[in-house]
């Protein structure tokens, strides 16, 4: 029954590059605070924080790797599966890892992912069109632009 139940990786829905926005707990922690949210929403809370925080380091520490190369009873018949970050769990499956950081310029950080999603062609789902998000970047940097020169 228990073989029954296990979760089975399904290939046909599982996609074939993944974002992976990288961010300091500080970063994280001041942008779920930020978050227009109710007070009942239990995800964004700072004590869940801390914990789901605290839980995805633990998992995905790349000291993982050398803790499971270096285990005592690696080559053995007793050795069991050591947990390993996420990342290998991408790489076993020949997934595309695109990586960016999360503290950038928002904007900038938008305008990369679009690029990233968009490397193989463009999809047609509602989307504006590439005229538009050009001007629309064109703005954006006159904006920017004229910001500048008044700090100045």
């Amino acid at each position: 029954m228990a073989e029954l139940m296990k979760p089975k990786f399904q290939k046909h829905i599982y996609p074939d590059s993944v974002i992976f926005i990288r961010g300091e707990d500080s970063f994280v922690k001041s942008r779920a605070k930020k978050l227009d949210h109710d007070a009942a929403d239990f995800k964004w809370t700072h004590e869940n924080i801390e914990k789901r925080l605290k839980k995805f380091h633990a998992n995905n520490d790349l000291d993982l790797f050398v803790q499971a190369n270096n285990h005592k009873d690696l080559g053995l018949p007793s050795f069991k599966q050591p947990t390993l970050p996420i990342y290998r769990f991408f790489q076993e499956n020949k997934t595309e890892i695109f990586e960016i950081d999360g503290d950038g310029n928002l904007f900038e950080m938008l305008e990369s992912m679009r690029v990233y999603v968009e490397r193989n062609g463009r999809p047609y789902n509602y989307l504006s069109s590439v005229r538009n998000l050009n001007q629309k970047r064109i703005e954006h940097l006159h904006d920017e632009e004229k910001d500048a020169i008044k700090t100045e």
